[in-house]
């Protein structure tokens, strides 16, 4: 008997660093539920899978700090100073191209562009398949702007149109020695980086605006010369007014 009860013993410590094995999987439940692994300390099976079910718990509180960060930088990339200029620059970028492209448009069918005299040996017509900055006449920028639109002495008929006033980066126009009738439009005066601007030659009518004369570069902007017909166009602020037969001189203005 001596050796069974030798055995006991022996047997009585291997069960309890079992038990104990139990309570070190309940430090994870211990962290929430502290009474767990006091209740059911002997029920080393059926607790064996609570820890598994302890898992959930102690996933919660680490999911939790690590999740909270990383939804927060969600709206302060979103409000970020540096991506509302990126996401507001894309539909401002594709509405300009827009508004040059109905600018130029609208400037073709005002002024019956299908009755232009091109020269000879142009094969870049408006509206035709090449890019708007190989048009005639049409000088664009390394961006694509369209900078200079040169269309004198191929026979415009009709009026200036105001959608001219979306080409922002234009800085030289000439419309000149043409058939182009009724008022100068105001809104060239939103052409601010306008450089020469020549409207002579032409059977325009009526005042100068004076959103047009504020582009001089006598009142502060970029306008340096000015040209129209002084017989027919009222233009105080005009560097050179031009007379038929007599040519363009500023002492006309």
């Amino acid at each position: 008997q001596s050796p069974s009860v030798s055995q006991q013993p022996f047997a009585m410590p291997s069960q309890q660093p079992t038990v104990s094995v139990q309570p070190s999987f309940s430090p994870s439940v211990s962290q929430h539920p502290s009474t767990t692994p006091s209740h059911h300390p002997s029920l080393s099976p059926s607790v064996s899978q609570q820890p598994s079910v302890s898992v959930l718990p102690s996933f919660s509180p680490s999911v939790s700090p690590t999740q909270y960060p990383s939804v927060s930088m969600q709206p302060t990339l979103s409000n970020s100073p540096t991506q509302q200029p990126s996401v507001s620059m894309q539909p401002t970028t594709a509405l300009f191209k827009m508004q040059r492209g109905s600018a130029l448009v609208a400037l073709y069918h005002a002024t019956n562009g299908d009755e232009w005299r091109y020269p000879l040996g142009s094969h870049t017509k408006w509206l035709s398949d090449v890019p708007i900055c190989d048009w005639y006449g049409v000088d664009c920028n390394m961006d694509g702007d369209v900078i200079e639109i040169e269309l004198g002495l191929i026979g415009l008929q009709g009026s200036i149109p105001s959608e001219l006033g979306l080409l922002i980066n234009l800085e030289y126009l000439s419309l000149y020695a043409s058939s182009l009738t009724g008022p100068i439009p105001s809104e060239l005066g939103l052409l601010t980086n306008l450089e020469y601007l020549s409207l002579y030659y032409n059977l325009l009518t009526g005042t100068l605006p004076d959103e047009v004369c504020a582009l001089r570069d006598d009142n502060g902007g970029n306008l340096l010369d000015l040209r129209a017909d002084c017989g027919t166009v009222e233009c105080p602020c005009c560097t050179d007014c031009c007379v038929t037969g007599f040519g363009c001189n500023s002492w006309f203005t």
